[in-house]
C-alpha cells in the first residue's frame, strides 16, 4: 500500500478490539489510550455486573455506552487512516467496491459484506446459517469458538470475491492474521477469562426447586469472583454442578454442563433438620426473605415432579447432618420440590461456581438478589 492504510480496515480492528485499528493507522499513542479507556469501561461493566447492589438499569446504560464508544472508535479509527492516505490512493479506493467494507460489514453480520459487493446468494447462504447455528447452540463454545471461526471465514471470502482482488499478497495475508489474532482475542480469550474468573451469564436448568426466588427460563449472572479469597455466607444463593454420581432429569441431559441453583442455610460444624417445611440449625429455626408458598404446580405437575424425585431417595441424608469442614448445606426454596443437600449431602466451596446476584431476563423477571 505504499505507506496508505485501508481506513475500512482500520475500523473494522476497532470494531473488534477497540484501539487498534488507529495503532495500525499509525496513531499508537492515540491507540494505546483509547485502549486503556475501553478497559475501564469494559472493568466498570463487569463490576456493576458482579454486584447485588448495582440495579441491572445501571448496567444496562454502561453496556449501551460501552457499545457506542465502540462504534465511535472505529469511526474515528477510519477517519484517523483516511486522513494519512494520499488523494490518488482515496481516489482509487473509492472507485470500486472496497474489499476491506465488505470485510467490516460481514464482522456486522456475515453475509451482509456480501449484500455489498453484490453476491446475494452468498449473502442470504451466510445469513440463513448464522441464524440457524444460534438457534441450535446451546452452550458457550459456540460464541467462543464456532462463531469467530466462521466468522473469519465469511470475511475472507467476502474480501476475495470482491472485484478488485488480485490475489494472495504478503501484505494480505499479513493483515488477515492480525484480524485473526484480534477476533479470537476478544470473541474467545477474553470471554472464556471474564466468564471462569469474574462473572457469567447462565441459563441453568433450574425446574421449581428455587421458585418463588428464580424461576425455569431464568437468565441468571453468576458472580465467579466473589468467593476467592472469602467464604460463602449464610443466605447465599448459589450456582453448583450437578453433584457426582447424580444424573440430571431427561429433559436436561442434553446441556453441557447441568447445574443447579441453590442457597446456601447452614456451614461447617452446624446441625441441619428439615421438619414440616422449616428449616432447623443447631435445633433452631432459620429464617431466609422467601415466599412462604408458591403455588405455580397444578396437581399433575406436582405429583409429576415428585415422582421425578423418587430415584435421588436412595442418596437421602440422615438428619440431623452434621456440615462437614469446608462444605455448606444447600436447600431448594421451594423444599418441597427440591433435590438437594438432603439427598446428596453438603458441597464443597471449591466446587461451588459463584453466588446468583441478578436475574437479567425475560424484562418481567429482571431484578437484583441480594
Amino acid at each position: 500500500m505504499n505507506g496508505n492504510k485501508a481506513p475500512w480496515y482500520a475500523a473494522s480492528l476497532s470494531w473488534i478490539f477497540p484501539g487498534i485499528g488507529q495503532i495500525y493507522a499509525g496513531q499508537a499513542v492515540r491507540g494505546s489510550l483509547l485502549i486503556l479507556f475501553s478497559g475501564v469501561c469494559y472493568a466498570s461493566l463487569l463490576a456493576s455486573l458482579m454486584s447485588s447492589k448495582v440495579p441491572i438499569p445501571v448496567s444496562f446504560v454502561i453496556l449501551v455506552s460501552f457499545l457506542v464508544l465502540r462504534v465511535l472508535i472505529s469511526i474515528d479509527a477510519f477517519k484517523v487512516a483516511r486522513k494519512s492516505n494520499t488523494s490518488e490512493f482515496e481516489a482509487n479506493r473509492k472507485s470500486v467496491k472496497d474489499p476491506w467494507l465488505s470485510v467490516f460489514l460481514s464482522l456486522l453480520l456475515p453475509g451482509l459484506g456480501h449484500a455489498y459487493i453484490r453476491k446475494f446468494f452468498f449473502c442470504v447462504l451466510y445469513i440463513f446459517v448464522f441464524v440457524t447455528l444460534t438457534a441450535l447452540s446451546k452452550c458457550s463454545v459456540y460464541i467462543w469458538v464456532i462463531l469467530p471461526i466462521y466468522s473469519i471465514l465469511v470475511c475472507f471470502h467476502a474480501y476475495s470475491a470482491a472485484t478488485n482482488y488480485r490475489g494472495f499478497k504478503k501484505t494480505i495475508v499479513g493483515l488477515f492474521t492480525i484480524l485473526v489474532i484480534a477476533l479470537y482475542t476478544t470473541h474467545t480469550v477474553v470471554p472464556w477469562v471474564t466468564a471462569e474468573t469474574f462473572v457469567q451469564i447462565s441459563n441453568p436448568a433450574i425446574g421449581p426447586s428455587m421458585e418463588p426466588t428464580t424461576l425455569s427460563g431464568d437468565k441468571i449472572i453468576v458472580n465467579t469472583f466473589i468467593y476467592i479469597g472469602s467464604n460463602p455466607k449464610i443466605g447465599d444463593i448459589v450456582i453448583i454442578p450437578y453433584p457426582k454420581d447424580f444424573y440430571p432429569p431427561k429433559q436436561y441431559q442434553n446441556l453441557l454442563r447441568p447445574r443447579l441453583v441453590k442457597r446456601i442455610v447452614a456451614a461447617e460444624g452446624e446441625s441441619v433438620q428439615v421438619i414440616d417445611d422449616k428449616i432447623l440449625v443447631n435445633g433452631v429455626e432459620r429464617k431466609f426473605n422467601i415466599a412462604e408458598k408458591w403455588k405455580t404446580l397444578s396437581q399433575a405437575e406436582i405429583a409429576l415432579e415428585v415422582e421425578s424425585m423418587k430415584p435421588y431417595l436412595r442418596f437421602a441424608v440422615s438428619e440431623p447432618y452434621v456440615v462437614s469442614k469446608g462444605c455448606y448445606f444447600v436447600l431448594g426454596d421451594n423444599l418441597g420440590y427440591s433435590v438437594d443437600s438432603r439427598y446428596f449431602g453438603a458441597f464443597p466451596k471449591k466446587d461451588i461456581i459463584g453466588k446468583v446476584v441478578k436475574i437479567c431476563w425475560p424484562p418481567s423477571r429482571i431484578r437484583t438478589l441480594d
